[in-house]
């Protein structure tokens, strides 16, 4: 009975060292951390439930069969979030056979605000406001600083499959993700699709 019951702590222990695990960012050139992600390239992702601006279910990952990019967001109401936002916004209607979601942990409330005032009509918005699923799956959930529990910026695409197969963390906060590079792996999911 005591060797199943060290045994038992030994896995719990081993199971918390694993959910503890960081990467480090920056935040204005100091470094913060970000939890490390349950997911990596080449694997197929699973569908998160989240929150719209009217407060409806938005799902995120999972084989939808279309192409997905997902960008994290710290928030909106930040001017580099709102600038990235726009940007993919232009993105996605440049691309209409793409979805493309914006996961903030802001409030829905603010979500339709900024939607509203910004005319965002091609993109998603979606809120994480309810929990830790996003952050945790993906890797971008701030464990320190006082930005914990907020969520990193990065930027996903995955294939219609449901596979991930580009991730962008970017390594300081106030900088926007390098859109060449999300541009290039979105043609490539695209035509990965065709295939």
């Amino acid at each position: 009975m005591r060797i199943i019951v060290l045994a038992l702590a030994l896995l719990a222990v081993a199971f918390w060292q694993s959910s503890q695990a960081v990467d480090t960012i920056t935040f204005s050139g100091k470094p913060i951390h970000v939890n490390d992600a349950r997911v990596t390239l080449g694997q197929v992702v699973p569908q998160i439930d989240l929150v719209g601006p009217a407060l409806q279910a938005v799902d995120v990952g999972g084989k939808s069969g279309r192409v997905q990019v997902i960008a994290s967001i710290l928030s909106l109401n930040t001017k580099v979030c709102s600038a990235e936002t726009k940007r993919l916004e232009d993105m996605a209607r440049d691309n209409p056979n793409v979805d493309f979601i914006v996961v903030t942990k802001d409030l829905p409330f603010a979500l339709q605000h900024f939607s509203k005032e910004n005319k965002i009509k091609n993109l998603t918005l979606a809120s994480d406001f309810r929990g830790d699923a996003f952050g945790d799956i993906y890797g971008t959930r701030i464990t320190d600083s006082k930005l914990k529990g907020l969520n990193n910026r990065a930027v996903f695409v995955i294939d219609a499959n449901g596979k991930l197969i580009y991730k962008q963390i970017v390594k300081e906060i106030n900088t926007p993700p390098n859109y060449r590079k999300l541009a290039k792996a979105i043609h490539k999911a695209e035509e990965r699709s065709k295939a």
